[in-house]
């Protein structure tokens, strides 16, 4: 902390946004138009909110670079584009409202407002004149699909905060919307994911540090830095998923046992 410099005290989350419609047919379920309409106007409330709150920050995984070629690369490797404009204008609305106060995730860098690149949310935030202390803060994570990205992507962020549990509903700091569609199944397999999640992040998802060492040799055109994180973040992938399968098994065990009496 200097003199000059404002704390932030909550971060909002919004993690890829028209999922639905960029990757369509990966998702378990299709949402209706109903649903889409009704999560989108809760991304512009937040963007509103985080505007009138000082105390908060925004952040935006678009899934996409937006900053660069990426996102023409991710259309045509789907056979279309659509999805993109509407990430984009959000982005662009966000940025407009929010300011400084606004960062935007890409390739585990955190692009602020001005487009500069930094390993850390923490680094972002000292650059444009804010501070947090991590045992302090409140994080939200919100999106399309409760129990994929968005369990997966806050526990990264919280991770990057320096949370001392990372893990959504394993402490009293961070949160996912929309609360209202964790059913009671999906709460059993919340549960059980979650303890398995936080060993996982500690063991496969690079540090902050790990990550910059990365980047700064791939950046050297070292060509064995890209396998070896490709290695990395497949391994993490394949342990959070081999732990959510698990999860789902149990529950339909349970139902199996339940109908039996």
């Amino acid at each position: 902390m200097w003199k000059g410099a404002k704390e932030i005290r909550r971060f909002y989350y919004i993690i890829h946004p028209f999922y639905h419609r960029v990757q369509p047919g990966t998702a378990d379920r299709k949402l209706t138009e109903a649903e889409v309409q009704e999560i989108t106007r809760g991304w512009y409330k937040t963007i509103l909110q985080v505007a009138r709150d000082k105390e908060a920050v925004l952040i935006i995984d678009p899934n996409i670079d937006i900053y660069g070629k990426g996102s023409r690369k991710v259309a045509r490797a789907i056979g279309k584009e659509t999805g993109v404009a509407e990430i984009t204008a959000l982005v662009k609305y966000a940025r407009k409202a929010v300011g400084n106060r606004l960062l935007v995730t890409s390739n585990g860098e955190y692009i602020d407002a001005e487009g500069r690149r930094f390993i850390t949310p923490k680094a972002a935030l000292m650059k444009n004149g804010f501070f947090f202390y991590p045992g302090e803060i409140r994080t939200e994570g919100m999106g399309e699909y409760t129990l994929q990205c968005v369990f997966q992507q806050t526990t990264i962020l919280n991770h990057d905060l320096g949370m001392p549990n990372p893990v959504p509903w394993k402490n009293r700091q961070s949160t996912i919307l929309p609360k209202k569609s964790i059913s009671e199944k999906l709460a059993v397999i919340v549960k059980l994911v979650n303890g398995r999640l936080k060993k996982t992040v500690d063991a496969y998802y690079p540090t902050p540090k790990e990550r910059r060492g990365f980047i700064e040799r791939i950046k050297r055109g070292d060509k064995k830095a890209k396998a070896e994180l490709y290695a990395i973040m497949q391994k993490y992938r394949a342990t959070k998923a081999e732990a959510r399968d698990a999860a789902r098994r149990l529950v339909k065990e349970r139902e199996r046992r339940r109908r039996r009496k």
